[in-house]
């Protein structure tokens, strides 16, 4: 993640999947690793993680509006 953040310099990351939907999921602990992990250029501008608010039924939902389209 912290690569694509590199690569794509973008303002927000959304995270979401079967496991990281987890209760015992250490967001936290992933959150600082990609925080350390990225360039000094980026984090001048902090880089907003959130998580996804369908977790693991965002891609069927995807799916389905792709298909409507």
């Amino acid at each position: 993640m912290a690569t694509a953040a590199a690569l794509f310099s973008p303002q927000t990351i959304l995270i979401g999947g079967g496991i990281v939907d987890m209760k015992s999921y250490p967001r936290q602990t992933l959150k600082q690793r990609i925080a350390e992990s990225l360039p000094h250029s980026l984090v001048v501008q902090p880089l907003d993680i959130r998580w996804a608010a369908l977790g693991w039924q965002a891609a069927i939902h995807g799916a389905v509006l792709l298909g409507a389209a």
